[in-house]
């Protein structure tokens, strides 16, 4: 497969990245909710989505497939 330059590149930053926090993930969760909160951007948030049970899923899907 033909390796890409720009993955490359992201796939060191990404490391070199968590490098710098020694690979720890809350430290670089909190490095990032600090970054989030210095920025003057607006953050938006999104109410919990309903949970989907694979039982009713497949009900659906079924009828899908019947009613074309």
């Amino acid at each position: 497969m033909k390796q890409d330059s720009i993955i490359e590149e992201l796939h060191q930053i990404r490391e070199d990245y968590a490098r710098k926090f020694n690979f720890d993930t809350n430290a670089i969760c909190k490095d990032i909710q600090e970054k989030q909160a210095a920025s003057k951007r607006e953050i938006v948030s999104f109410s919990p989505r309903k949970p989907i049970h694979l039982a009713q899923d497949a009900t659906a899907i079924s009828r899908i497939a019947l009613n074309g």
